[in-house]
């Protein structure tokens, strides 16, 4: 019973991020509704819930700064804004720690890489079709910007998709499986995301490294075999990256990157420099931060529209975000949670929490579906002994 459960958990996990693209009537996202109900499923087979302490901390925090808050009321809150942010962070954490108890690793990968098969061929059927006639594959579940050819599958923009495969090519490379890893950088590369691209070169470099070093002490072939490998896979992105028409888009985002003016990497910190001292000091609540800027008529020193502007909307890169919504020691807590990663991984994933630093310095993730996804795999992939050190363990 408990292994038809973790199987099927495993499952409705793998396209949790897929689904969480979609609503119901009312608002109601499909992914998290289906956590919740096979979440409810899986936590009577446990016999101990397992906590991380950090993420506990982090979110006791949340609740008490969001009441504090909504007590003080200054006169750009919406509380409705934040009773509903309130409510997601509990949907959130109760999927977190349920898949930190019940994800195996060997049934997820399987569910995983399934999934992100199917995803894969979607994407590549939408290259081939560019390149053969001029014209890609889409429609309202199929995703394409046709701006520099931008291909995402499932997924509604290229980082969406580069994220919810980077966690599966850092396994994939650890398990040697060539055809499979070189098959998702293929995939990364086509999408042309500056976040995927950045990523492939940092994991395969990591990976050589790695690799050379291990195959001083072993001269297994297959570690020779794995390394040869890896530098042709280099090899050709770099031939693809640099010298093909294609990848000009993708390329020039990343070579001309003006850090002061891309709001992934500057709109937080600019944010968080132009707020009060009291703002910067407590905090502007969850889900406020664009009323606040509103408010206080803080503006960003560029030109920068709708979405993407300091009154616009909350879009922001995920550490920042912590600042300015929790204050300085939501902000810490939040970094304490990520580093506590570098602490409990498997000596062979060390890249994961890296990976997982750099996604919370560039994208807008912060206690959503990818979040929690990423963050899941991070555990599953950490290292038992060590994470009895920072686990609360509770009986039933």
């Amino acid at each position: 019973m408990k292994k038809n459960i973790t199987i099927l958990y495993s499952l409705v996990f793998a396209i949790f991020p897929i689904l969480s693209q979609y609503k119901l009537m009312r608002g109601v996202d499909i992914g998290l509704l289906l956590m919740v109900l096979i979440g409810a499923l899986a936590f009577f087979t446990l016999k101990k819930v397992y906590i991380e302490k950090n993420s506990l901390r982090l979110i006791f925090f949340i609740y008490l700064h969001s009441l504090l808050i909504l007590f003080i009321a200054p006169i750009y809150l919406d509380k409705v804004i934040i009773i509903k942010h309130l409510i997601f962070f509990a949907i959130y954490y109760y999927v977190l720690i349920i898949s930190i108890n019940i994800l195996d690793r060997e049934y997820f990968y399987k569910c995983y890489k399934a999934i992100a098969i199917i995803i894969v061929l979607i994407l590549y059927y939408q290259a081939f079709t560019c390149f053969i006639t001029g014209n890609t594959f889409t429609n309202k579940y199929i995703y394409y910007i046709n701006i520099g050819n931008r291909f995402s599958s499932v997924f509604n923009e290229p980082t969406a998709f580069a994220a919810y495969l980077i966690p599966l090519l850092i396994i994939s490379m650890e398990r040697h499986e060539i055809i499979f890893s070189s098959f998702l950088v293929i995939a990364l590369i086509l999408s042309t995301s500056s976040l995927g691209i950045l990523s492939c070169f940092f994991i395969i470099f990591y990976n050589l490294l790695k690799n050379i070093n291990h195959r001083r002490k072993s001269k297994k072939f297959k570690n020779i075999l794995y390394s040869i490998s890896l530098i042709i896979i280099v090899f050709f992105i770099t031939f693809q990256f640099f010298y093909s028409d294609f990848y000009s888009f993708a390329r020039n985002k990343i070579v001309n990157i003006d850090y002061k003016e891309d709001v992934r990497f500057s709109k937080g910190p600019i944010i968080y420099y132009l707020t009060s001292l009291t703002g910067k000091i407590f905090g502007v609540g969850i889900g406020n931060i664009a009323n606040y800027c509103r408010a206080k008529g803080i503006f960003l020193p560029y030109k920068a529209e709708g979405f993407y502007s300091a009154e616009g909307s909350e879009y922001m890169n995920a550490i920042p975000y912590s600042f300015l919504a929790f204050g300085i020691i939501g902000g810490i807590l939040f970094l304490l949670q990520i580093f506590n990663l570098f602490k409990i991984i498997d000596k062979d994933y060390k890249i994961m929490p890296f990976i997982f630093l750099f996604l919370m310095l560039v994208t807008s993730m912060f206690y959503g579906s990818t979040f929690v996804f990423i963050i899941s795999s991070v555990y599953l992939y950490s290292d038992k002994k060590k994470i009895s050190k920072y686990i609360l363990s509770f009986t039933k």
